[in-house]
């Protein structure tokens, strides 16, 4: 199969680069479009207001000026001469689970290739050392035989493959900050610089085997299949009645 690869780590991150050795000793045929620099936190932000500069490094590798979804665009429509089979996205240094997959480049890149009608996958390690691991996932995982798109969220535990416990099918779990993120602020002529730091740890909702956060805290694969439909059906009935009024 073509697997287009992309991340939001950035080219040169480990992570994208054991995946791309992992898929192509599987005999699949590579192409990564990523990010010059790290892109986190970018979630699927498009550069709309200035160029993007693109620089071909090899045959196969391309580096992106701008966002992850930027690349998956950039390389659907100006690089590839036909859609490739997956995209797979990752492998993430560190997980995107619950809340973070809204913030998520990784999650980003993959949700453009779903909504081009490409299957996609998001792979996280929930650490920054057993990358093998979350690429062996990978490479099992788009063996997948679907005829619609898909759109994955994977989230792999931090350990040697002979210690995983397995996968789950799992839902996006919930959880709630205990604190505001701190904001370090410094004077500068004309105003005032921020930094956005790291929140106070989260109170995980759930930690049963079907919910992301704990699938993997129990030392599983969590794969979560997500959507673009963001209407809530939960709170119709409240609005239903109210515009009936």
């Amino acid at each position: 199969m073509h697997i287009l690869v992309s991340n939001d780590d950035g080219i040169s991150a480990l992570g994208l680069n054991v995946l791309v050795e992992a898929l192509r000793a599987s005999g699949h045929t590579v192409t990564i479009v990523a990010p010059h620099q790290d892109c986190s936190g970018m979630s699927q932000a498009l550069t709309l207001r200035h160029s993007i500069v693109t620089q071909r490094l090899d045959e196969h590798r391309v580096s992106v000026s701008g966002t992850p979804a930027d690349c998956i665009h950039i390389a659907l429509n100006a690089l590839l001469n036909q859609s490739p089979d997956w995209v797979i996205s990752g492998i993430n240094h560190g997980e995107n689970l619950g809340s973070d997959v809204g913030y998520s480049g990784t999650v980003g890149a993959a949700t453009e290739a779903y909504l081009s009608g490409i299957p996609a996958l998001a792979i996280s390690l929930a650490g920054n050392v057993h990358f093998a691991t979350a690429a062996e996932v990978a490479c099992r995982l788009i063996q997948i035989s679907t005829d619609q798109p898909l759109l994955l969220n994977v989230n792999v535990p931090d350990r040697p493959k002979a210690q995983l416990l397995g996968q789950r099918l799992t839902r996006q779990g919930t959880r709630q900050s205990l604190g505001r993120p701190s904001m370090v602020g410094e004077v500068i002529p004309g105003g005032m610089s921020y930094r956005i730091g790291p929140p106070m740890p989260p109170m995980e909702h759930s930690m049963d085997l079907d919910v992301d956060f704990g699938a993997v805290h129990a030392g599983y694969v969590s794969v979560t299949p997500l959507s673009d439909h963001r209407t809530t059906l939960n709170d119709w009935a409240v609005l239903t009645a109210l515009y009936e009024q």
